[in-house]
This record gives C-alpha cells, sequence and structure tokens, in this order.
C-alpha cells in the first residue's frame, strides 16, 4: 500500500522524469532556436521513434494512476488548502521545463505578438512570412530569434484565427521577450503558471471542494497542454470560470457578460454559454419577465460584440454561422415582444 508521503513523492518524480528529455535539451542545445522535431519525446537523440512513444505512454500512464490515487485520497494527502495549493504550485513549475514536443503553436503565438508589437504589422491581415520575404526585411532574421522561429512554423503563412483579445496578450508578451526566443518561451509558460494556479483558486471560490481543484490542477494532460504546450485554452477557462464566479457568487451579470465576452475574443466557441448564463440568470423569474429582462442582452451579444468582432477580426468564417441566424433570432424576438407590450 503506498503511503501518503509517498505518493506525492513518486508523482513529483514521475513529473521529473517526463521533464528530463527536455532538461537534457536545454543543457544540449542552450536555446530552442530552430526546435523542431515535434512529436518525438526524447526529440534528437538516437532513439526509434517506436521506443520514444512507448516511453512517452508509460510515463504518461504512470501519471494517470498516481493522478487518480492522489484524488481518491484527496483528504489525507492534503489536510489543509495551502498545502493542496503548493503541491499543485510545484507540478506546475516541474512542467515548465517541459518543451512543447507535441506542437509548435506557442512559436507561432510568439511570432504574430513580434510582429504586431515590434514591426506594427496587422496579424489578421499579414502573415509572419509575407512580412519577412517583403523587402529586406529578412535582415531581422539575424537579431530577432523570436521572428525567425515564428517564420519557420508551421503556421508561419497563416493570418490569425483567434479573437483581438488573444492577439493583445501575444502582443503584450512577444514584446517583452526582447526578441529572444528563449525569453519569450519561459515569459509564456510562467504567465500559463500564473493563470493555471488562478484557475485552481476560481475553481476552489466557486465550488469549495479539493475534489475539483485537484481534478483540474494536477490532471497530467492539463499539464501537458497548457503549461507544457502553452496553449491559449487556458486564457479562455479564466475567463469563463471569472464569469461563473461573477454569476454564482457575485449575482453580478454585467461583469458576467463581460468576462464571457473576453473569453469569446480568444476563441469564439465560449459564446455557445450565453444562454445558459441568462437562465441561470433569470430562472426566478416568470416566463414573461425573464424574456423582457433577457432580450436586451441577448440583443446585445448577436448585435453589438459581433459587430465589434467583425471590425477587430478578419477571419470570423468559424463563427458566422452562428452570428447571422442569431441575428435574425433576436429580430423576431424583438417583433415578438412589441407586439406583447
Amino acid at each position: 500500500m503506498i503511503t501518503r508521503k509517498a505518493t506525492k513523492i513518486l508523482f513529483s518524480i514521475a513529473s521529473i522524469l517526463f521533464a528530463m528529455p527536455s532538461i537534457v535539451y536545454w543543457f544540449q542545445k542552450k536555446t530552442v532556436l530552430k526546435f523542431g522535431p515535434y512529436f518525438q519525446f526524447l526529440y534528437d537523440m538516437p532513439v526509434s521513434r517506436a521506443t520514444q512513444t512507448l516511453l512517452y505512454i508509460t510515463l504518461l500512464a504512470i501519471l494517470s494512476i498516481l493522478y487518480i490515487i492522489i484524488i481518491k485520497k484527496r483528504k489525507e494527502l492534503f489536510q489543509t488548502t495551502k498545502k493542496m495549493f503548493l503541491f499543485i504550485s510545484i507540478m506546475a513549475v516541474i512542467f515548465i521545463a517541459v518543451l512543447p514536443f507535441t506542437c509548435s503553436d506557442v512559436f507561432y503565438y510568439l511570432g504574430i505578438g513580434r510582429l504586431d508589437s515590434t514591426y506594427h504589422q496587422n496579424p489578421y491581415y499579414t502573415t509572419i512570412k509575407d512580412y519577412v520575404e517583403q523587402g529586406d526585411n529578412q535582415q531581422y532574421l539575424q537579431t530577432d530569434t523570436v521572428l525567425a522561429q515564428g517564420y519557420g512554423n508551421d503556421w508561419a503563412n497563416a493570418t490569425v484565427v483567434y479573437g483581438p483579445v488573444w492577439t493583445l496578450i501575444c502582443r503584450v508578451v512577444a514584446g517583452l521577450s526582447f526578441g529572444n526566443i528563449d525569453i519569450g518561451l519561459i515569459m509564456f509558460k510562467l504567465v500559463n503558471v500564473l493563470v493555471h494556479l488562478g484557475n485552481c483558486y476560481l475553481i476552489y471560490k466557486i465550488s469549495n471542494k479539493k475534489l475539483f481543484t485537484c481534478l483540474y490542477g494536477l490532471n497530467p494532460f492539463i499539464l501537458i497542454e497548457g503549461i507544457a504546450c502553452v496553449h491559449n485554452d487556458m486564457f479562455v477557462v479564466l475567463f469563463i470560470l471569472l464569469a461563473l464566479h461573477f454569476l454564482t457568487k457575485k449575482k453580478n451579470l454585467v461583469v458576467t457578460v463581460t468576462f464571457l465576452a473576453m473569453a469569446t475574443a480568444i476563441k469564439y466557441f465560449a459564446i455557445i454559454l450565453l444562454p445558459f448564463v441568462i437562465i441561470y440568470y433569470f430562472r426566478k423569474e416568470t416566463p414573461l419577465k425573464r424574456f423582457r429582462k433577457m432580450y436586451p442582452i441577448w440583443d446585445f451579444i448577436c448585435n453589438g460584440f459581433s459587430n465589434s468582432l467583425l471590425i477587430l477580426c478578419k477571419r470570423l468564417t468559424s463563427i458566422k454561422w452562428i452570428i447571422h441566424p442569431t441575428r435574425k433570432i433576436s429580430k423576431k424576438f424583438l417583433h415578438y415582444d412589441n407586439r406583447i407590450l
């Protein structure tokens, strides 16, 4: 039987072992510039791809099993909330060392951020590749390793497909990298760690349960995708959790919708939560009063907010199929509401 202390130690050791290939790469290469062997757990080590995959699956399985044990024994392992958050923080810091070996999105994020902050290009209209190949701009690849890594990225020929809030975040982080890809990557990871810990705190504040906090905070897949690979879904979760907090704890619909709008301005699928937020907020009203109070909010999101997104973003094809039908529906609702009044 694994003791309480041994469970946490084993989970920590497994996490460190998971990070070891990345740590070795850091020490050997000294930089992530030209980092490219994606989907290879041991990177450029002379080990077959099949062996690397087997090692990756084995370590991930061990982490998952220990994760389940921790969830089951959470009350014994974390007798205080402080100890729980301390352990979650330690695991998050360990995964900072893990390089994004499953995807290259973070280098694209930094590249478009640099394009926006330093070279004053609109990433919704200009791709990294287009800018670099204009005139004498290739000279910047020698001094700006963030732009150079972005130029060699798989998405270098794609304009931004995310909302304006994410573009702003990329602009700030890339601007503080000073053109150094190593600083940029570490800064983005540190920001994601802070967001991850903020998400854990909000989950605990909303649920007041260690179960849900541990389910999210120690989940190996979230640690890998959110911190190691630096995906922007962490920010979407943050704004959605803030919206839920102000909805359930503060009963403030304006702030709730604002945070939900910010989540939508990163990845557009967050707008799907709006009807459920409105229904929850007005659930105690009579059907007619609920409808009359819901309409102005729905109309603002479907028309005012969507128009703002259309102005700020070029590529909104993915949500046009949501915006246009909801506008038609809202107009019908307005006609129906006027008849009632």
